[in-house]
């Protein structure tokens, strides 16, 4: 495949006058149109943040926990029928 040099020419031209054209339109044009509902312009966009909290518990901890709130109520039964 061999490129002229005007064809090549032609592809910079195009692809710099693309280019000029992309930014003219974000830039100058998108926010003349975003009075229309949808359309917004760059960094005007709503962004929700949720916070979420993580709760670890380990089973040795809760284990303890238990065993410190019910050492107090710890009742000894005795069968009297049978005396033991």
């Amino acid at each position: 495949m061999n490129f002229t040099k005007k064809e090549i020419t032609n592809f910079i031209l195009i692809f710099v006058l693309g280019g000029i054209g992309g930014v003219f339109f974000s830039d100058i044009l998108l926010p003349k149109f975003s009075i229309f509902s949808g359309i917004t312009q760059k960094g005007e966009q709503t962004v929700i943040v949720q916070k979420t909290e993580k709760v670890s518990v380990e089973e040795q901890e809760i284990l303890s926990n238990i065993i410190k709130k019910n050492s107090e109520s710890l009742v000894v039964i005795k069968n009297l029928k049978n005396n033991s």
